[in-house]
């Protein structure tokens, strides 16, 4: 994806919510895609979990499970190491 200061490598994912395989998953696509700018979906993990694995920090802490009453993250919004900066966000309620 191209952006004002060059290009920006994103991916977005949806990982199983059995720990183990998700965890597997998580860590084919890091190796796979290779160093990610951003990444965005639904890892089915916590915040201390997935940026453990990815090696990425988080942009946007919120609870986003279960929908009708969040208490735990499990969606997350990831940066790598580059200068990415949230200037707002949070959960939608749906």
């Amino acid at each position: 994806m191209a952006a004002p200061d060059g290009p920006l490598r994103v991916a977005t994912t949806h990982v199983s919510f059995l720990r183990v395989s998700g965890t597997r998953q998580l860590r084919r696509l890091m190796g796979v895609a290779g160093p990610l700018d951003l990444l965005l979906g639904d890892l089915n993990m916590p915040p201390a979990a997935a940026t453990r694995l990815t090696g990425m920090r988080p942009l946007v802490a919120a609870p986003t499970f279960p929908v009708h009453r969040p208490r735990t993250q499990i969606d997350h919004v990831l940066a790598g190491t580059g200068g990415l900066v949230a200037t707002g966000g949070g959960a939608v309620a749906l």
